[in-house]
């Protein structure tokens, strides 16, 4: 992917579609060379006329027997996205681990409470008779 400065001559509509329940345009964005490059985003439709800067992917595409060369316009990422998208990763993270930790607290106090089998020695003869607790963790 590299930057370019391209001047938008014309916008056109070269393909559509519905995906997943979601509609759909490929549009040809043009420049005043005459280059086309690719992009799902209408809002070069409003940019005719002028110089702007955008992100390009070149893909090169063999079929029958030739070769094509693809640019695409690449829409980065907008931060907040990004964010939320982490933010909502690390809440569903943060929910289990608390679940988990529930789970081994219950497990603990079921295992302190279970008599061992006779000759078997007590958690208390294994060590110094200090009773063994679950580690805190943090969450």
């Amino acid at each position: 992917m590299n930057k370019q400065k391209i001047y938008v001559s014309a916008v056109n509509a070269i393909r559509s579609g519905e995906k997943n329940g979601r509609k759909w345009v490929l549009y040809a964005v043009l420049d005043q060379a005459g280059t086309k490059y690719s992009s799902f985003d209408s809002k070069y439709q409003g940019m005719i006329g002028q110089e702007i800067e955008v992100m390009v992917e070149e893909r090169i595409v063999e079929k029958n027997g030739r070769t094509y060369k693809n640019l695409s316009i690449i829409e980065p990422k907008k931060e907040n996205e990004a964010v939320n998208s982490l933010n909502a990763s690390t809440g569903f993270v943060l929910a289990e681990l608390k679940a988990i930790k529930q789970y081994v607290k219950e497990i603990h106090s079921m295992l302190l409470e279970v008599e061992p089998p006779d000759g078997e020695p007590e958690a208390t003869d294994l060590g110094k008779g200090d009773e063994v607790n679950p580690p805190d963790i943090p969450f």
